[in-house]
């Protein structure tokens, strides 16, 4: 199959009169663009590496989906590099990991160190798969906005090539880089025309979104056209693929139901529920061996069991059909790169780079806790070293270790300790998800409220046009229809207003007042849609009022029609979207809260009931309380986890559940968006952490003393 990304070579037209953009300013920003997109990965430095050494080949059919999903996926391998990465990886792996299954004595550890060569194997042959079906639900995403620009700017001006570049400019990420690669290969002659680039372009859209190619196909059939049947043709265009984009959506929601039922069961309900029984198991259990491992409770709740959900949730989403993107932020100006952490200290920015920063943060808010681990660490080795590995004995000292950890006096300054651990954590989630996307975030509102609020500037200036107003007294009939509504404060109202001032202060005709490159308007607002209108407008004065009418009704129109497809969509998926953020920020860190308190208040109980019925058997005398010794040999302190370590589990897979919620919820509603992912999971970290700390908090500072003071 065609590949549009294989690289050409265009030395033939280097030297052909004409290609004189060859070495122009824009084509040398798109090549640093691009390279800037394509820097390889870690998974893509991997399998280069690897793939100097040996090259493994897979079955047929295995081989042509590799090669299917990596063309898809964007990535610069071959399916001999990612078998070559299997290969060498699990060969190091076995280098280390049979010693170890030969010559430990445990042998569920024996077992359990295999899992991670399958889990390995399982993320080296499904990442292309995995990358392929995240680059077609965001090129699904931008497909809608392509076929509504590239409609607007047809009805407009009957120009494909000119119709596919509105486009381009208007959308951010997999089908913009198609666009754009398309229009500077038509530049240096690899295509005759536009329309012979887009029929080869299409055969790869075809593989991800056939609504997408159906209707570009009557795109390009509409430039046959003319008159009302060119207008027609176009609305049926955009209309082919809302409708069907909303009826996918609509089926995608409706099949939504039963995987959040298992999602929440198995990741919250049912595994925290059973950590609220460990304990009460763990304290009756009679013997002298430690049923209960702490270890292994710990790799399976914060190991096996996220990556377990992650692979439902992944599932979930790779079957979400397209919906719409969110504005693009190529206009914005002053973006901070990616890896820094802008810090205001007066007027001036100190730029910290962000993951060294969330790094250090979090280790000196887990001091406290890192010390207490340590500190417990020493005190067990100690035990082994009095014990000199007799068991009995150490179960004698771990008795006593035990009972003085979860007395009320203890308990409460050791789980605050060790909490520190979790918040530290949680604290380098939060700065390095909001020092990467929070200034992201905020322009990006601030396109989504000028686009928003574009129609009510739009209909009135359409008005004002249409009575034979001038365009420069148009512009305080739309202050004043702003003023009216009140909006004064909205982003068009501004920049209405410094048109105005700049036509009344410095004297500039319209056009200049918005564009003039120095103190145009439209400088200080970075919506493309809005810059584009306004271009549309200029361009249509010399023609006379009634084309920009013309063309501002042909504006609006897209935007409502769009609009009301959008905002469908969007009600079809509040409801799922809403209960998973529901489950992050509320739900599983309650439930989480309750689970480590009550494991904690259950075992201080069954300690203190103990003690009592040992002072009853001593104040009635051994003869007579045989029956009390029994009961008492029941609650076993010998077995018990220490509320420490059931303490950090439980905060580690709550973190873990937050963020994968975080993902799940963000991925429903708006795709592989990274923005809103980051913001969410923000939000929902500062949210659960708080309510889970606070409860455990003052669940063990008030219950704990009411317990021993029975």
């Amino acid at each position: 199959m065609y590949n549009p990304f294989k690289k050409k070579d265009i030395s033939q037209y280097q030297n052909i009169p004409g290609n004189t953009r060859m070495q122009s300013a824009d084509y040398q920003k798109y090549r640093t663009d691009e390279k800037l997109r394509k820097d390889s990965g870690f998974f893509e430095k991997m399998c280069f590496f690897c793939g100097k050494y040996v090259q493994l080949k897979f079955g047929k059919k295995m081989q042509a989906n590799l090669e299917r999903d990596i063309r898809i996926g964007r990535l610069s391998i071959k399916p001999e590099d990612v078998g070559a990465l299997l290969l060498i990886s699990l060969g190091l792996m076995a280098l280390i990991l049979i010693p170890l299954s030969l010559f430990h004595y445990d042998g569920s550890m024996r077992f359990g160190i295999w899992i991670f060569p399958l889990a390995w194997s399982y993320y080296v042959l499904t990442y292309p798969s995995f990358q392929a079906q995240v680059i077609k639900i965001q090129a699904s995403d931008e497909s809608l906005k392509v076929v509504l620009y590239m409609a607007m700017y047809l009805e407009l001006n009957p120009n494909l090539e000119n119709a596919v570049r509105f486009a381009a400019e208007h959308i951010e990420g997999p089908l913009e880089q198609d666009l754009s690669k398309l229009l500077w290969d038509l530049e240096f002659g690899v295509y005759t025309d536009v329309r012979q680039a887009l029929g080869q372009y299409m055969q790869l859209w075809l593989d991800w979104n056939v609504e997408f190619v159906k209707s570009l196909e009557l795109l390009i059939d509409s430039l046959s056209r003319a008159g009302e049947d060119r207008i027609k043709l176009l609305e049926k265009a955009l209309t082919y693929i809302l409708d069907n984009s909303y009826a996918n959506m609509r089926d995608y929601s409706r099949a939504l139901e039963n995987p959040i039922k298992l999602i929440q069961a198995m990741g919250i309900l049912l595994p925290l529920m059973g950590l609220i029984m460990l304990p009460m198991v763990s304290i009756f259990l009679s013997g002298d061996s430690q049923v209960v491992d702490p270890m292994f409770i710990g790799i399976g709740y914060t190991v096996l069991l996220p990556m377990i959900l992650f692979f439902v949730m992944r599932r979930i989403l790779m079957r979400r059909p397209g919906a719409f993107a969110f504005p693009s932020l190529k206009n914005a100006r002053n973006l901070p790169p990616d890896n820094v952490f802008p810090i205001k200290l007066g007027k001036k920015y100190i730029y910290l780079h962000l993951k060294m920063t969330a790094l250090l943060v979090a280790l000196i808010v887990m001091i406290p806790g890192l010390m207490q681990l340590y500190a417990y660490d020493q005190h067990v080795r100690y035990i082994d070293k009095v014990c000199h590995g007799e068991n009995f004995c150490f179960k004698d000292y771990w008795k006593d270790f035990m009972e003085d950890q979860y007395n009320p006096d203890n308990v409460f300054n050791n789980m605050l300790q060790v909490m520190t651990i979790m918040w530290g954590a949680a604290l380098a989630i939060i700065i390095f998800c909001y020092g990467r996307s929070a200034k992201k975030q905020k322009l990006r509102q601030e396109i989504t409220e000028i686009e928003r609020d574009l129609f009510i500037g739009l209909t009135e200036l359409e008005n004002s046009l249409s009575r034979g107003t001038p365009i420069e007294r148009s512009i305080y009939h739309i202050l004043g229809e702003y003023e009216r509504m009140r909006m004064k404060e909205s982003p068009l109202f501004r920049f209405f207003m410094d048109i105005l001032n700049n036509m009344q202060k410095i004297g500039d005709t319209f056009p200049n007042a918005v564009f003039d490159p120095n103190h145009g308007s439209i400088i200080k607002f970075p919506s493309i849609l809005l810059k584009n209108t306004m271009k549309m407008i200029v361009d249509a004065i010399p023609r006379g009022s009634e084309v920009i009418t013309r063309n501002i009704s042909i504006i609006t129109r897209y935007i409502v029609n769009t609009r009301k497809v959008e905002e469908l969509i969007k009600d079809l998926l509040e409801q799922v979207a809403s209960t998973m953020k529901m489950q992050a920020s509320f739900i599983a860190p309650l439930i989480s809260a309750v689970c480590v308190a009550m494991a904690a208040l259950i075992v201080q109980m069954l300690q203190r009931i103990a003690e009592k019925m040992e002072e009853i058997e001593d104040s009635i005398g051994s003869g007579t309380g045989s029956g009390m010794s029994g009961a008492l040999e029941m609650v076993n302190m010998r077995n018990v986890m220490p509320p420490t370590v059931l303490l950090l589990i439980v905060g580690t897979y709550v973190i873990e559940l937050v963020v994968l919620l975080s993902y799940f919820a963000n991925g429903i509603e708006h795709g592989f968006d990274q923005i809103n992912r980051d913001m969410l999971t923000v939000k929902s970290m500062v949210f659960g952490m708080t309510l889970f700390s606070g409860l455990v908090l003052v669940a063990l500072g008030l219950f704990g003393p009411f317990m021993y003071g029975i």
